[in-house]
């Protein structure tokens, strides 16, 4: 007789399919002054996510006249406000007929015809209070709220040329196309300490203004800046920052290479290059590319999906790939297959030895470097760091998912309780951050720390005995069970329940809103009792 109770599995897959479907019309009411439009929307009715129709797009630069700062505060007794216009255009703007009004009210905090009358291609200005410091260029007295406020710039027709809501906003939710967007408290933070101001960003190497009329065009500073735009600077590809990410080189005209950022701030890798050792081939990356932190940059043939499409002739049967900086340094290398004859390893190169990452590739097969840490890429210059994979994921991270991690065997005697989970990836994979929970206890049983790892096709045992891979005290009921292993994010990757209560407490068969696709494993067990 054994001593331990030992659970054979029956697995029964279940693929369900949950397909998110309707579309939403943007009703065309007609609007022949938008501020009489705006004025009747001023309902204080909450949204918490905004219709696709109405999302603006990506990334717009300021193309019209735009307010650029906000001193909503000035420091003297509630005095000394003022705000910054800017006209991006080529040329000079009539302000007749134009005004800067409050939103809420709808009356006119500026009379941009008298106390300005026109603004030149490219001139900066400043409107308000005598007493503000330093002066501004124009006078007019105005009254900002600190805690927020809503102010529109309105041409001579009654259009809305640029509208900003900070702070409170007072509780406006605008929907118009090419105008401002937020879910309700998703506004910029006030200016309402003497001396703050709130300011729009540039996050364009050599380009104009954010105007997406969104909160995250404008930032909090704690110094003004009047009568300055910002001026956008990025990170210098540096080594660590940039890396490439994988590579597809056993294509057919289907060749490419990803770049990533690796760092948490924006990087210039204009004028940067990869070069294949082999073919003695370098393409360079134009002068005025920026990458985001954990954004990638990919070069290659399919233009499908590639951000500068270039013909890169990599070597199927062995090549070095450099990626080096504007000035030539060496900021990333990779070797595979059989590697370049002259090529000269060493440290200095940025490889640091001869063992290359992998050999021929397939048809549709790339390399890429596995995020084993979960928040930076691997980065030993080696072999070590890559793997290979038939499931290319260019543009993006490779994440664990249904059928990767599995639970593989449950041992729920009471002196000796274990739960095995087997990795069925052939690259190791971390459970830091991911739980096993029970369902029908509403508990954790188990939240992984520490850089957990499994081995390509392994196993990990975790349980009571310090014998064990990882050691925790673990509860398992042995008439009913329901557990579920959930990764990091929250995301379901597999279930298993046990026992004979059909009434278990796991949701049998349900999908969570909002996946396209979704897989459940719904796993019974029948127990089996050897006697001898």
């Amino acid at each position: 007789m054994i001593n331990r109770k030992k659970i054979f599995l029956i697995l029964v897959v279940f693929y369900t399919i949950l397909m998110i479907g309707g579309e939403s019309e943007l009703m065309n009411k007609g609007q022949p002054n938008e501020m009489e439009l705006l004025i009747e929307q001023k309902e204080d009715h909450e949204i918490d996510i905004i219709p696709p129709e109405f999302l603006p797009k990506p990334h717009a630069e300021a193309t019209n006249v735009c307010i650029t700062e906000v001193c909503a505060d000035g420091g003297q007794g509630g005095s000394g406000e003022w705000l910054e216009i800017y006209n991006p255009t080529g040329g000079l703007v009539d302000l007749t007929g134009w005004l800067i009004i409050d939103a809420s009210s709808g009356a006119t905090e500026i009379n941009l015809e008298t106390t300005v009358g026109s603004i030149n291609a490219g001139e900066v200005i400043t409107i308000g209070d005598a007493l503000a410091s330093p002066t501004p260029n124009y006078t007019d007295a105005i009254g900002l709220n600190d805690g927020g406020d809503d102010l529109i710039i309105q041409d001579n027709l009654g259009r809305i040329q640029d509208y900003l809501v900070y702070g409170s906003g007072l509780g406006i939710n605008l929907s118009l196309v090419e105008k401002w967007y937020w879910p309700i408290n998703a506004t910029v933070a006030p200016p309402d300490d003497p001396g703050e101001s709130i300011e729009r960003i540039n996050i364009t190497f050599g380009g104009e203004l954010e105007d997406n009329n969104i909160p995250s065009d404008w930032e909090l500073d704690t110094t003004t800046t009047p009568g300055y735009l910002p001026q956008y600077q990025p990170q210098i590809a540096a080594l660590g920052n940039i890396l490439i990410s994988e590579v597809m080189y056993g294509g057919n005209d289907n060749e490419w290479v990803e770049i990533v950022n690796n760092g948490s701030e924006d990087v210039h890798i204009g004028g940067c290059s990869i070069y294949s050792y082999v073919d003695d081939n370098e393409t360079i990356i134009p002068a005025e590319i920026i990458l985001a932190p954990s954004k990638t940059y990919i070069i290659g043939e399919p233009s499908s999906f590639v951000d500068l499409e270039r013909n890169i002739s990599l070597n199927d049967a062995g090549d070095v790939l450099i990626f080096n900086s504007s000035s030539g340094n060496i900021l990333d290398v990779v070797s595979w297959g059989g590697g370049a004859p002259s090529y000269v390893y060493g440290a200095e190169n940025g490889w640091i030895n001869a063992i290359n990452a992998t050999g021929g590739l397939s048809e549709g097969a790339s390399i890429f470097r596995y995020n084993l840490s979960r928040n930076q890429l691997s980065d030993i210059n080696s072999s070590s760091d890559w793997y290979t994979t038939i499931a290319s994921t260019p543009g993006s991270f490779y994440e664990i998912t249904v059928g990767d991690i599995l639970f593989s065997e449950i041992g729920y005697a009471e002196s000796d309780e274990f739960i095995e989970i087997y990795n069925n990836l052939t690259w190791p994979i971390t459970l830091d951050g991911m739980r096993i929970y029970d369902y029908g206890g509403d508990d954790d049983e188990i939240i992984f720390s520490g850089n957990v790892t499994i081995a390509p096709r392994g196993v990990i045992v975790v349980g009571d005995s310090e014998t064990y891979d990882y050691t925790e005290i673990i509860t398992l009921k042995n008439n009913d069970e329901d557990l579920v292993l959930y990764r990091a994010d929250g995301f379901e990757l597999d279930v298993i329940i046990w026992g004979n209560n059909k009434d278990n407490t796991y949701p049998w068969g349900q999908v969570q809103a909002g996946l396209v696709l979704r897989m459940l494993q719904v796993v019974f067990l029948e127990e089996i009792v050897f006697i001898g």
